[in-house]
């Protein structure tokens, strides 16, 4: 261990860098999730080399300035914090909620977007997981 980092062998760094930029967010975030969690000689070079060759990031790389990072308390529980976002595919809305702590999403088709309907669906998500909603 290097502080509260895991130091990884050679035959399972593939598979950790893999991990860290699961969701292909960049390589500043890549850089931000490994800091405490995993450690290796040349870590750093390693995910920035991994993301330079990261077909699917430069296929999808905005051109624009990405917004600056903002930071939020891990989650320590199933459903003590939850992401929503609404986004547009091919012409239909679309609601996701996300649980922190899993990273289980939820993606719900929306004919009409309102702060009524978005609620509805978060309530919905949030009984069929249990929890009162009243």
């Amino acid at each position: 261990m290097k502080g509260t980092a895991i130091m990884i062998p050679r035959s399972l760094r593939d598979n950790i860098l893999q991990k860290i930029h699961d969701g292909h967010q960049g390589i500043q975030t890549s850089l931000l999730k490994a800091r405490n969690c995993v450690h290796w000689v040349g870590l750093q070079k390693d995910i920035i080399d991994m993301i330079q060759r990261c077909v699917y990031c430069a296929e999808h790389s905005r051109s624009q300035q990405k917004e600056p990072l903002q930071a939020h308390e891990i989650s320590g529980r199933p459903w003590e914090k939850i992401a929503a976002d609404l986004f547009e595919l091919e012409g239909q809305q679309f609601l996701v909620l996300a649980d922190y702590y899993s990273k289980m999403p939820f993606v719900k088709s929306m004919n009409i977007i309102t702060s009524r309907s978005c609620i509805d669906y978060m309530k919905s998500i949030l009984q069929s997981m249990g929890f009162q909603t009243s």
